[in-house]
C-alpha cells in the first residue's frame, strides 16, 4: 500500500527510449554503419515513434547520433582527434578522483 504523499516513480517512455538507445550505442549493440528508422526502434521497444523521436533528438544534441532527414538515424563515428580528447579528459577526471579518494582515506573521521 502506498503512503499518502509519497510519489510513485515512473520513468517516461522518452526517458526509457533514451536510456535504451544510449546504452545500445555505448555498448556497440547498434551497428555504426547503418541508418535506422525511428520505426525500427519503436518496433523494437514496442512504443510509438514519438518517444523515440524525442530520445533521438536528445542524442543528436549530445553528438551521439546523426539525423538524416527522410532517411533515418545513424550512430556518429568519432574522429581520431575526438577519441584522443576523450581519453585526455577521462585521464584527468580519473586522476582527480584517485587524488580525492586518497585524501579522503587519510582524513580522520
Amino acid at each position: 500500500m502506498r503512503r499518502a504523499g509519497s510519489p510513485i516513480k515512473r520513468i517516461a517512455l522518452k526517458e526509457q527510449a533514451y536510456n535504451y538507445l544510449k546504452n545500445a550505442i555505448l555498448e556497440v549493440e547498434i551497428e555504426s554503419r547503418g541508418i535506422y528508422s525511428e520505426q525500427h526502434f519503436a518496433d523494437r521497444l514496442n512504443v510509438s515513434r514519438t518517444p523515440i523521436r524525442e530520445a533521438v533528438l536528445q542524442l543528436s544534441q549530445e553528438g551521439l547520433v546523426e539525423i538524416h532527414p527522410h532517411l533515418g538515424v545513424s550512430i556518429r563515428e568519432l574522429s581520431a582527434a575526438e577519441i584522443e580528447e576523450l581519453f585526455q579528459v577521462r585521464t584527468a577526471i580519473e586522476g582527480y578522483c584517485r587524488k580525492t579518494a586518497a585524501e579522503g582515506a587519510r582524513t580522520p573521521q
